[in-house]
């Protein structure tokens, strides 16, 4: 990943993304800055619903991401690479979009593609992502450990 013409495809939001300054929140505000963050609208209104029921408190982080992540209803074939069938058409929607990258915490089902490379698509953990972020010299990445 080089330059702004790269996309990253952000699969799943963990909390701590919504709440200002968290570790999290930097690294996707550093990317949001750097390349083009994208996400399907099925997970996106997941993860609004998750936050409203278990931490509305953080809230006003929807609207500063809403305004920074692309919602695209791309659609493919999704390949066989192990992962449950509901996560398929997240798959398939990342892969239909041509982002360079699958940002991922979800260790439980695609923590066996992380550091692998599919159709041009390769998978990576925030931690993965946040040190190559950091060798490329791009700003906004704090100290905080992933």
């Amino acid at each position: 990943m080089s330059n702004a013409d790269e996309n990253v495809f952000e699969c799943e939001f963990h909390f701590s993304v919504w709440q200002l300054h968290s570790p999290s929140w930097h690294l996707l505000d550093c990317l949001s800055k750097n390349a083009t963050l994208i996400t399907h609208p099925a997970v996106w209104d997941e993860a609004k619903r998750n936050l409203l029921l278990k931490r509305s408190v953080w809230s006003a982080g929807l609207d500063y991401w809403r305004e920074r992540i692309i919602q695209s209803m791309a659609i493919g074939p999704c390949p066989d690479v192990g992962l449950p069938s509901k996560e398929d058409p997240i798959l398939a929607a990342v892969i239909a979009s041509k982002a360079d990258r699958l940002l991922t915490g979800d260790l439980k089902h695609f923590g066996h593609l992380y550091g692998r490379t599919l159709q041009g698509l390769l998978f990576v953990s925030p931690r993965l992502l946040s040190e190559e972020i950091v060798k490329l010299g791009w700003t906004g990445v704090g100290e905080s450990s992933f």
